[in-house]
């Protein structure tokens, strides 16, 4: 947790701040975090991360039920 200085009035003209608040018990993020702390506070949902994992859970439940089925027959013949 930080103290932040917040420039709450702007002079466009001379490109300064004319007035300075200080804001305490700031929290500092990076802004390559604050999709995820999004994601993570507002409960949201990826449904480009939901299909690769759903994907790859289909992808090997098909490969272990083929790979039994396969064992099973080998069984069989012998």
């Amino acid at each position: 947790m930080a103290d932040v200085l917040i420039c709450t009035d702007w002079n466009a003209t001379a490109a300064t701040c004319d007035s300075v608040t200080l804001v305490p018990n700031v929290y500092l993020f990076s802004s390559g975090s604050v999709q995820q702390i999004d994601l993570l506070l507002n409960g949201g949902f990826d449904p480009q991360a939901f299909g690769i994992g759903f994907v790859g859970f289909m992808s090997l439940f098909a490969i272990g039920l083929a790979t039994g089925l396969v064992v099973s027959q080998l069984r069989k013949i012998r």
